[in-house]
């Protein structure tokens, strides 16, 4: 009798659960007038989690509280607690308007294979590690703040870390198949580890070859005897090869995992067929056939540029914390990647101009040849394109090519890419990639680096700074004299930069006007280094270019090197410097004109415009070689 209660309950129970969940666990485009609303979270929990809401809560439910257990913790958030088990669950929040959240969740941090282990860092110091089923998993502390986990079967076990502190903490770790992975016999091994229980639980297939872009179901079979007490849960090995999914509206459909083959490869589709007495893993091998479509449309990706530009140009975030560079861009296409992998080489080129060359050379640092490395992009599509439908959405298209009448069109979507990836040294700061197909070239782009950090964009390289400052104190030596007055130093460094620097856009720079110039700063025959602001202010000690705002550069360095500081005008007592803009500028007509002002302790005030050269091609005298900027320069080495 008391077996029969149990078993009613337990139908009771499954019911309840089906009712609670959610309709399908992939993302839906929610219309206006839905009350409903389904997000696939796709985390891992292994603690706990606080989730803010937008409504007030009436109410908050778990699927499964054996899993994840759930409380409102506030009017707007809620609380949802890893029970360190394996599997998935979902949390619907009704809100006081009438809607309605549904929240999926995937439970469970750590996964090995059979043979292999791992180690984990820990915050607190260890004061005993357990595992509570050492014949899958095997624990042992190797140092005050880590543990190793080796995996010895396929299953599922949760190892226990007691701290010093009193505190404790649960990691959960799956153990699937062989740990081998080489051939095609291999992978039959990790089925046959996962797939012996077939007198509880089987696979209607434990291997398949699919084309990309096919679709098919795998179905779990599971005895009587656990059938009506099993929840089934499906995962993908390498989702960049195949994904699965499967629908929580039934314990019936929860058996059936839809297989959609999206790249070539192989990947391992894992049922997790959780019973009421132990978790049995079941799984099947997916060989991917990949897609041969050919490309009519390719191009690198760009972000920004001009209506009037005819090629394409990408400034980089680029530095390393070594001060080498990292260059990166994207060529897509319409086609697949096995048409980009059989039909497109890339050729790779140090384009860095040769006065910027021979700063680096003339400083000491050796020169790095570039090397190529190239990535896959499917996976950045597929996750991208996963997010159809959703605000602010766009399918990522190819740039196509620049022509002479400007830049291509923008319009085709991409179906496949390579993110190409490229290591230099400090001293290239440009370089060109060239995309052909056999003597073709199907298109071309420019990378330049801008002194930002690859992983902080928002501050410069240390590598950069200390160079500037290496080259400033060579300038220094050379111009500064002892017994030389603040006033003399700095009229000394204004007449070297105004002397030996060319103002932007003037016929200076021009390639018909001054052609050695062109020659020193050109890259292709197109002037292309924009942005680097630390690299400018290293070159303007080398005859590079520079306008009326270098006065603040001299304003810097007045304030470091000499020690004199900032005031707010001449009004101040004391010796200082300070910057005056349009007209508390020496030029009052222009409202953009910058000019440093310097006043030394007798009170005498002095003006300084760091403008670099403006001769006018009509006078003649716009060559380097007749203002002998070359021979001015102070020599690195």
């Amino acid at each position: 009798m008391k077996k029969k209660v149990r078993h009613i309950l337990s139908i009771v129970l499954v019911f309840i659960m089906i009712l609670s969940v959610v309709e399908t666990s992939v993302p839906v485009n929610v219309q206006a007038k839905s009350k409903t609303t389904t997000v696939n979270k796709t985390i891992t929990l292994t603690t706990s989690k606080t989730v803010s809401t937008k409504y007030t809560i009436k109410s908050v439910k778990s699927s499964n509280s054996s899993i994840l257990s759930v409380k409102k913790v506030s009017s707007k958030k809620f609380k949802v607690t890893s029970k360190y088990k394996y599997g998935s669950a979902v949390i619907t929040v009704r809100f006081k308007n009438g809607k309605t959240t549904k929240y999926k969740y995937d439970v469970g941090k750590y996964s090995l294979k059979k043979g292999k282990g791992t180690t984990v860092s820990t915050k607190y110091t260890i004061k005993s590690v357990k595992s509570d089923k050492t014949k899958i998993a095997s624990v042992k502390k190797t140092s005050s703040k880590r543990f190793k986990v080796t995996a010895k079967k396929a299953g599922a076990a949760r190892i226990t870390v007691t701290f010093k502190n009193r505190k404790k903490a649960n990691y959960y770790f799956k153990v699937t198949g062989s740990s081998s992975s080489g051939n095609n016999n291999n992978n039959n091994n990790n089925n046959n580890d996962n797939n012996n229980n077939n007198e509880k639980v089987s696979l209607s297939k434990t291997s398949l070859t699919m084309n990309e872009g096919d679709t098919t179901t795998l179905t779990v079979s599971i005895s009587s005897l656990y059938d009506d007490q099993a929840l089934v849960f499906w995962e993908s090995s390498n989702t960049s090869v195949a994904t699965v999914s499967s629908s929580f509206t039934d314990l019936k459909e929860m058996k059936k995992g839809t297989i959609k083959a999206v790249g070539g490869g192989t990947a391992t589709i894992t049922a997790v067929c959780m019973l009421h007495t132990e978790d049995i893993l079941i799984s099947c091998t997916i060989k991917v056939n990949e897609s041969k479509k050919s490309a009519s449309v390719c191009g690198f990706t760009i972000i920004a540029y001009s209506d009037k530009s005819t090629f394409k140009v990408k400034g980089c975030d680029s530095r390393n914390t070594d001060g080498t560079n990292t260059y990166d861009v994207d060529f897509f296409c319409n086609g697949s990647e096995y048409w980009i992998n059989n039909n497109v080489t890339f050729e790779v080129e140090d384009v860095t101009p040769k006065a910027y060359a021979k700063m680096y050379s003339d400083m000491g640092i050796k020169y790095q040849a570039p090397s190529l490395k190239k990535e896959s992009s499917a996976s950045d599509l597929r996750e991208w394109n996963a997010k159809e439908g959703q605000v602010n959405w766009s399918p990522i298209t190819i740039q196509e090519p620049f022509t002479n009448a400007g830049p291509g069109q923008k319009k085709i979507r991409a179906t496949a890419g390579k993110r190409l990836v490229i290591d230099t040294g400090m001293s290239t700061r440009a370089l060109k990639v060239v995309a052909k197909q056999g003597d073709k070239v199907l298109d071309y782009v420019y990378l330049t680096s801008n002194s930002r950090n690859k992983n902080d964009s928002s501050s410069y390289s240390k590598y950069d700074l200390d160079l500037y400052r290496a080259v400033l104190n060579k300038v220094e030596e050379a111009l500064w004299k002892p017994g030389m007055t603040n006033s003399e130093k700095l009229i000394a460094l204004n007449n070297y930069i105004n002397s030996t620097n060319h103002y932007p856009g003037r016929d200076l720079t021009l390639k018909e006007y001054n052609a050695t110039f062109w020659e020193n700063w050109s890259v292709d025959d197109t002037y292309i280094m924009k942005t680097d602001s630390i690299l400018d202010n290293i070159m303007i000690f080398q005859g590079g270019i520079c306008d009326c705002w270098a006065a603040q550069v001299l304003m810097e360095i007045a304030m470091e090197d000499l020690g004199i500081p900032k005031i707010k005008d001449m009004t101040e007592n004391g010796e200082g410097v300070w910057l005056g803009m349009g007209s508390n500028s020496s030029n009052p007509t222009v409202p953009g004109h910058v000019t440093m002002f310097y006043k030394d302790s007798e009170g005498t005030c002095y003006g300084f415009d760091v403008n670099g050269m403006t001769y006018n091609h009509s006078e003649k005298e716009v060559t380097c070689e007749v203002h002998q900027c070359r021979e001015k320069l102070i020599p690195l080495k």
